[in-house]
Formats: C-alpha cells, sequence, structure tokens
C-alpha cells in the first residue's frame, strides 16, 4: 500500500511538473510573438 502511495504522489507531482512548464512556454510564445 505504501509503494502505491508513494507512485500516485509522484505521478501527480510529474503532471503538476508537466502542466507548469505547458503554461511557462504558453506565455513565452506569447510574450515573444507580441515582441516581434
Amino acid at each position: 500500500v505504501g509503494g502505491d502511495r508513494q507512485q500516485e504522489i509522484a505521478r501527480q507531482a510529474k503532471a503538476l511538473r508537466d502542466e507548469r512548464r505547458a503554461t511557462l512556454d504558453a506565455r513565452h510564445e506569447y510574450l515573444f510573438g507580441r515582441v516581434r
């Protein structure tokens, strides 16, 4: 059971990281697009 919980936490953390990276990428593209 402990291993499952650890995996669940790791999976959520990875999802959060990927989501944040996608958001930052979109923001950067938006800003760079405006500058050009």
